[in-house]
């Protein structure tokens, strides 16, 4: 089948039938000339081979979105080769369309599904959100900016629950920016990265199903979109199936626990399990 006259608006379509070999000799041995203009004919027969250099170039091209597959190579611990680093290892190259990837995933997502607004904030605050309330226990970063005492934003939490009061028909509000914490960096937390955080109106249980859909199409993204990105990292899709599994299993959201019962759970600290719901602390090595 062949397709031709793309240039206005119609198809013109083809079906050729496929002759025995015996009757007509080796269609594939015969080969089309090639012209650089369009001689108002299409031809099923093969067009004539791209030559060394031209071949070359085809494949480069094909390598452009190829996704090698990479570790982190930890180069931020040689300060002397690490910018130069960043420009050769594929752990950077495919880093730089995950992080594109999540942005326009979640401005998508929030923008036509949610209908929130898009807040532009600044990356100072006087308004500190952390340390307060249980689970929080990361400090403020203080700067001092043009001789003002200021802090670098954790969360512009406060500003967004602001900005959702400036229109009432708006339902919620976002931003994408950095997020510092006055703590060490450590194997689960980091102290400066981005964050997607919204403010919305609603109870606590309509927060819960934004942040699972969220989550979800994030997923769903990775997943359907840039399968083979994550296989270069991670190897393997099989945990972001069993995630959309798990969550269209429970009939379409995430199993949930009280907090009682969350504390009751055993934390994994390296090769031990603490359970930390009550004050005698048990410990037991897996």
């Amino acid at each position: 089948m062949i397709f031709e006259g793309f240039e206005i608006d119609y198809a013109h379509v083809k079906l050729l039938p496929i002759h025995d070999n015996a009757a007509v000799g080796d269609p594939t041995m015969a080969v089309a000339p090639f012209y650089e203009t369009y001689q108002g004919y299409v031809s099923s027969l093969s067009g004539p081979l791209l030559d060394t250099e031209c071949s070359a170039s085809v494949a480069d091209l094909g390598g452009l979105y190829r996704h090698e597959a990479a570790r982190p190579p930890r180069s931020w611990t040689s300060l002397s080769s690490h910018f130069s680093a960043v420009l050769r290892d594929p752990w950077y190259k495919n880093l730089l369309i995950a992080q594109d990837a999540l942005f326009h995933t979640s401005v998508v997502f929030i923008r036509k599904r949610l209908g929130y607004k898009y807040c532009f904030l600044p990356a100072t605050t006087e308004a500190i959100s952390s340390p307060m309330g249980l689970g929080s226990d990361s400090e403020p970063v203080s700067i001092f900016f043009l001789g003002q005492k200021t802090y670098l934003a954790d969360s512009m939490q406060f500003a967004l629950e602001y900005m959702l009061r400036i229109r009432d028909e708006v339902t919620g509000v976002y931003y994408a920016n950095n997020s510092f914490r006055g703590e060490e960096a450590d194997a689960m937390h980091l102290n400066r990265f981005f964050h997607v955080e919204c403010e919305l109106l609603g109870p606590f249980s309509k927060g819960i199903e934004t942040a699972e859909a969220y989550i979800i199409q994030l997923v769903s993204a990775s997943v359907e979109e840039h399968e083979e990105l994550v296989k270069a990292v991670a190897g393997t899709t099989d945990h972001l199936v069993a995630l959309l599994e798990l969550y269209r299993s429970y009939g379409g959201k995430f199993p949930q626990i009280s907090v009682d019962d969350a504390l009751a759970l055993p934390v994994i600290v390296g090769d031990c399990a603490l359970w930390l719901g009550s004050s005698n602390m048990t410990t037991f090595v897996t």
